[in-house]
């Protein structure tokens, strides 16, 4: 039975434990939050269920879904992997977010870690009183200025011999320290990345919203498309169109694509092959070789299948003799050991059809 997500997603340390059932009794008395819309791990009620496979795809799930996510920012906080891990897909899922920072720490510290104008101080009065406006804006539920007040005041009353009682860090080694950094600012990386991965694709939406035909989609999504995908694109075009044909066609386009006369059939089972293709009328014959009289056989390219075929292979080819990647064709022969060529017999029979 899979568990209802929860609206709000409480970030915290579990070192923090009770600051974090306190916020999360000033969200259900002075946001009017239901109970069941909180997850807070570390909090009896609103923590991962009991039998829980796996505590982490639990806390990725929850994460993905919520509408905001809380974020109680102390020196346990950043002492914490699994609350890094969850700032950055907080950031990275593009999450409404409301951060509190608990003293000692302070909000000129953050530094780069977040903007300074949309972080305050979890005793600053002034900076709450914004959360139930955020709330309201993000899940919907509002409890009136007067009982919200009352509520600030109960949560703020006592707050900072509260924070006095939290249990503090322990001082992590410097090479811990420059590990975590490396491991933070490869995060900062990726995020980057997706950023302008988003950027492309909000690009390309905005190009395909400009085309007017199919062929113009079909050169948008060529542009933004990396080499290994507009290989896997033509190739596919190519195999659907190729194994419509009949075989003695398909070993004519073989030969023909090698720079070769056409198909020369070598014994029975060929000419029997070549007989059912004609009757089809996807190949034809017009010449012999001087030194014999045995017939040669090519696509007949007025044929409506032939023709759909000889276009996809087409594009094939003019793919593998330029591809955007220089480093593809490197790629593809380091990893097949053939080369990436409609002239090769193994190229056929892994990517195309057999020949």
């Amino acid at each position: 039975m899979s568990t209802p997500h929860k609206k709000i997603f409480l970030s915290h340390s579990s070192a923090d434990v009770a600051l974090a059932t306190a916020v999360r009794n000033l969200l259900i008395i002075g946001c009017g939050v239901s109970t069941n819309d909180i997850l807070v791990s570390s909090v009896p009620g609103n923590c991962i269920p009991a039998g829980t496979p796996s505590f982490v795809d639990y806390l990725k799930a929850r994460l993905q879904n919520a509408e905001i996510v809380v974020l109680l920012l102390s020196e346990n906080f950043f002492a914490s992997q699994y609350c890094l891990c969850e700032l950055g897909a907080t950031w990275t899922l593009g999450k409404p977010y409301f951060p509190l920072v608990v003293p000692p720490l302070s909000k000129s510290e953050l530094g780069s870690t977040l903007e300074v104008a949309q972080a305050g101080e979890i005793n600053n009065g002034r900076y709450l009183d914004q959360l139930p406006d955020k709330i309201r804006d993000t899940v919907g539920t509002y409890v009136g200025t007067d009982a919200w007040s009352l509520q600030r005041d109960v949560f703020l009353t006592g707050l900072d011999e509260l924070i006095k009682s939290l249990p503090t860090p322990k001082l992590v080694a410097a090479d811990k320290l420059r590990e975590a950094q490396d491991k933070y600012q490869g995060a900062i990386g990726k995020i980057g990345e997706k950023e302008k991965e988003a950027a492309v694709l909000k690009q390309q939406i905005a190009d395909l919203g400009k085309c007017k035909d199919k062929d113009e989609v079909i050169t948008v999504a060529r542009k933004y498309s990396s080499a290994d995908e507009e290989f896997g694109r033509v190739c596919d075009a190519a195999k659907s169109a190729v194994g419509k044909l009949q075989h003695a066609t398909r070993v004519a386009f073989y030969w023909k694509l090698r720079g070769d006369e056409g198909f020369e059939p070598e014994d029975e089972d060929d000419r029997e092959a070549v007989r059912t293709a004609e009757s089809f009328e996807e190949i034809y014959s017009n010449s012999f070789f001087e030194t014999s009289n045995a017939r040669i056989y090519k696509p007949a390219a007025a044929h409506p299948r032939v023709a759909k075929a000889e276009n996809a292979l087409q594009e094939l080819q003019n793919f593998l003799s330029d591809p955007k990647d220089k480093e593809f064709v490197k790629r593809f022969e380091d990893e097949y050991q053939f080369p990436a060529s409609l002239g090769n017999r193994d190229f056929w029979r892994k990517f195309l059809a057999y020949v």
